[in-house]
């Protein structure tokens, strides 16, 4: 199956709205992923140099790599980074 367009999704946007699960409305793959942002008035505390950088992140589309044909996902290497969570609480 190919996706081609985003009206052929569906987002699912949950709890503080940073992040959007858009969804293949015809078979329910997770395609992509949607990056909404920290909330503003999180944002707004952050120094201008980090705010664009925030900005500028949310231009990138990250691909759900599993859904690709012919992709051998052990030739990716995943780092965790917790930049840029200050102000927010986990529980």
């Amino acid at each position: 199956m190919t996706v081609i367009g985003r009206e052929h999704t569906k987002d699912y946007i949950c709890g503080a709205g940073v992040q959007g699960w858009p969804f293949c409305r015809v078979c329910a793959v997770h395609v992509f992923a949607n990056a909404y942002g920290p909330p503003n008035e999180i944002m707004e505390t952050w120094p201008e140099s980090r705010q664009a950088e925030i900005r500028e992140q949310w231009d990138v589309l990250p691909l759900n790599l599993r859904a690709l044909e012919d992709i051998d996902l052990n030739l990716f290497s995943v780092e965790r980074s917790d930049e840029g969570t200050d102000g927010y609480v986990l529980d």
